[in-house]
């Protein structure tokens, strides 16, 4: 989805899921060919016309990961500006409800503890989330997650 700005400034809205299991939270890596190549990210995409953010992140993970996930509280919300474009970055807590991540449409999957996910080479846009993440003193707790239930 395409937020007009006036002037022909266009901001991308996207999402990021914040997928946690046990100790680790899920992170994808960018394909070779792609604009921030190799670059690591919460999985998620962009948000297409007549669809909600967590419809959005449903679809996303679904097409690129292979899995169904349920969607919780929204986590954080990021703006950036790129060279070549603005975004919205909506992030939201998730919970694996079938399937195990595969790359079907990035270069790779990981699940990554708190310190393993500082030291990776995030894109600049979800930079701030990995920070909110590894400052909140841990991640969110499975429990909590179980509560999640927008399929």
């Amino acid at each position: 989805m395409m937020i007009n700005q006036g002037q022909g400034s266009m901001i991308v809205a996207v999402t990021a899921g914040i997928v946690v299991r046990g100790n680790k939270v899920l992170v994808v890596q960018r394909g070779p060919a792609s604009r921030r190549a190799l670059l690591w990210e919460f999985p998620g995409g962009k948000i297409e016309e007549g669809e909600n953010p967590r419809q959005c992140l449903r679809r996303e993970l679904q097409e690129e990961l292979g899995v169904l996930v349920a969607t919780g509280e929204r986590f954080e919300i990021v703006y950036h500006r790129y060279e070549d474009m603005r975004i919205l970055l909506l992030s939201y807590l998730c919970r694996l409800v079938r399937g195990e991540p595969q790359a079907l449409h990035c270069h790779s999957v990981r699940w990554v503890t708190q310190q393993e996910l500082k030291g990776l080479t995030m894109t600049e846009a979800d930079i701030p989330l990995r920070n909110a993440l590894c400052q909140s003193g841990g991640l969110p707790e499975s429990s909590a997650l179980m509560g999640l239930g927008h399929h």
